[in-house]
């Protein structure tokens, strides 16, 4: 039995008989040319890691918007779901705010709060966030062509950025993170192609998957890593125990 294949958004749209258009630079004429034959009432983009120009902003009657995944203003940048994971937190979001020229940094127009599921990965975690904000959308676009949408500005005192993760955010080290913030981390991010590499006090291991992980008794940091020979290795946290698939 195939598998199902989900469409592409390209695809969706010529579904629909939606035009699309490759764009090589934002800020070309003919992009702005393009474009601007729509009389396009409103911009909207999701999680774009680009910044857009003024110019390509003012186009549209109403501005643009942007989908974002955190609770602004913390978090921007790129990956912020990634973030989230890395740093345990047990809360997630979506916003939608005003495009401006600075990023991720426009006056917030919706928000909302999603709880992070313990052992979730990236994309279901996404995937919640992409139906929240698929919402959130909606209802702003027609908050906004009645008059009714209000912005506030965003703190700066409690904005934070993030770029997309390099190699040393892959690295954890065991002794300093708790088994719940770790089991989270590696079930959210990890994988064979990309594995955790997790050190511990007597070396260190890659782990592509985290399987279960507790909170009882003393966790014994002199034997940090336990291996059992079939792939899996249970590692000693601060708090606990974490057992993973290694590779």
């Amino acid at each position: 039995m195939l598998t199902p294949v989900t469409p592409s958004l390209t695809q969706m749209a010529w579904a629909h008989s939606i035009p699309v258009w490759q764009v090589r630079k934002l800020n070309d004429p003919e992009t702005l040319t393009t474009l601007a034959a729509y009389h396009p009432d409103i911009l909207c983009v999701a999680c774009f890691s680009r910044l857009i120009p003024r110019s390509l902003l003012e186009l549209p009657r109403l501005g643009g918007i942007n989908v974002h995944p955190s609770l602004l203003p913390a978090n921007r940048g790129p990956l912020p779901l990634f973030w989230t994971l890395r740093a345990g937190e047990e809360q997630a979001g979506v916003t939608i705010h005003q495009l401006t020229t600075a990023l991720d940094s426009g006056p917030i127009l919706a928000q909302e709060t999603i709880a992070v599921p313990e052992g979730v990965r990236y994309g279901e975690l996404e995937a919640l966030c992409a139906g929240v904000g698929a919402r959130l959308l909606v209802q702003t676009i027609q908050a906004l062509a009645s008059g009714q949408c209000h912005a506030r500005p965003q703190d700066e005192a409690l904005s934070s950025y993030h770029p997309y993760p390099g190699d040393n955010e892959y690295v954890v080290n065991a002794n300093e993170w708790r088994a719940r913030r770790l089991y989270n981390f590696i079930r959210g991010v990890a994988s064979v192609e990309r594995p955790v590499e997790v050190l511990c006090a007597d070396g260190y291991l890659l782990a592509a998957d985290a399987i279960s992980y507790s909170l009882e008794g003393e966790a014994d940091i002199g034997d940090t890593v336990q291996q059992d020979g079939h792939g899996e290795a249970i590692i000693i946290c601060r708090d606990g125990c974490v057992r993973v698939y290694c590779i």
